[in-house]
């Protein structure tokens, strides 16, 4: 009976460890992805690492494609702004080098100026992002 116990003991901290260093593993990817200063990559980090945790995961899931066409820059625009307005509400509107014209959704605090090389990516629910080069994000729209 002794015996038996002590093997289950010993089962039971083998499957411990091996789910302590699963769990551990795990703690490190999210303290990665809480780091990530741009939140549309923080978010689509979070995403993934969801996704291959949950069970029975498709094979192409929606947050797992996007962030691969994102990091290989098929969605992104970069663009330099060559002329600025401002609405009436504070929403910048964006007159960028290759033609286009994109507005704030919503206005911030982040200033911008013409000559600023920015970048535009798409998210992963179809919206758009506008990223300056310090690093400064904001939801946009396409005018033009």
């Amino acid at each position: 009976m002794r015996r038996k116990a002590w093997l289950a003991g010993l089962l039971g901290l083998t499957v411990t460890a091996g789910v302590s260093a699963q769990s551990s593993a795990i703690v490190d990817r999210l303290e990665r992805c809480g780091g990530i200063g741009d939140d549309v990559r923080r978010l689509a980090c979070f995403d993934a690492l969801a996704a291959e945790l949950r069970p029975g995961r498709p094979e192409h899931d929606p947050a797992l494609v996007q962030e691969e066409s994102a990091d290989a820059g098929d969605e992104a625009i970069a663009a330099t702004i060559r002329r600025l307005e401002k609405r009436p509400f504070g929403e910048y509107v964006f007159h960028l080098s290759n033609g286009q014209v994109w507005t704030e959704l919503e206005p911030g605090r982040a200033r911008y100026r013409t000559g600023l090389e920015i970048r535009i990516e798409s998210t992963v629910l179809g919206g758009h992002v506008l990223t300056t080069e310090a690093g400064r994000a904001t939801r946009v729209r396409r005018l033009e």
